[in-house]
């Protein structure tokens, strides 16, 4: 029996602030696929603001999402992937 299935989903609609809004995701697959694992503590959609409910993923351009694949949740942080991801986001 899933838990969480006797209650309702009390989520609502979210919008960002005006301002481009980046979204970075590990995972610890090597491989790319159509639905990578998690990074060990976050799944790839949570991370990347998407939800099976439409109305609750988060608008952002798929430009402004990233995957970095082999990396866990801790090593995201010295990702060179990550990094340099971030660093084109901001620097443009």
């Amino acid at each position: 029996m899933d838990r969480f299935s006797a209650h309702s989903d009390p989520r609502r609609e979210l919008s960002l602030p005006d301002a481009d809004c980046y979204f970075v995701a590990g995972t610890l697959s090597a491989l790319r696929s159509e639905s990578p694992r998690s990074d060990g503590l976050v799944s790839v959609d949570s991370a990347l603001g998407r939800h099976l409910r439409p109305e609750l993923t988060l608008q952002v351009p798929d430009l402004h999402r990233l995957v970095v694949y082999g990396t866990g949740h801790l090593a995201l942080l010295s990702s060179h992937e990550g990094y340099g991801a971030l660093r084109a986001w901001f620097s443009s």
